[in-house]
């Protein structure tokens, strides 16, 4: 794992609520990987205003979600159906809006995101 996904997935773990301690570090983490990999650069740009940038947003999330589940990426609380959908649905949408607003705060922070992608898928 690179040291700039690693960086990513701290930033992400200390700005996230008890949420985090409901799904683990683990997991969070996997999640994190997933928005990294599927990052949509050209979407996020092309916002021109918070409405926009919102519906990029709730995208992100879905595919996120969507990838989650290709990859199988399920475990034990999974018998709680439900009730883990809904936390695991809302801990994606805090993990992409924490990514959203990093990324917008710097160049910096847009270099260290694209090339923790680029070691992820290539």
């Amino acid at each position: 794992m690179s040291s700039s996904l690693n960086g990513i997935q701290e930033h992400v773990w200390n700005r996230l609520g008890v949420r985090k301690l409901i799904a683990g570090r683990g997991r969070v983490n996997e999640l994190v990987e997933i928005a990294v990999a599927n990052w949509d650069h050209d979407a996020l740009t092309s916002a021109r205003d918070k409405t926009e940038l919102g519906i990029v947003a709730e995208s992100m999330a879905v595919g996120i979600k969507r990838t989650d589940q290709m990859l199988g990426n399920h475990d034990s609380r999974q018998e709680y159906g439900f009730v883990w959908a809904i936390l695991l649905q809302a801990l994606v949408g805090a993990i992409v809006q924490i990514l959203i607003k990093w990324w917008l705060e710097s160049s910096q922070n847009r270099a260290v995101l694209w090339t923790a992608k680029k070691e992820i898928v290539g």
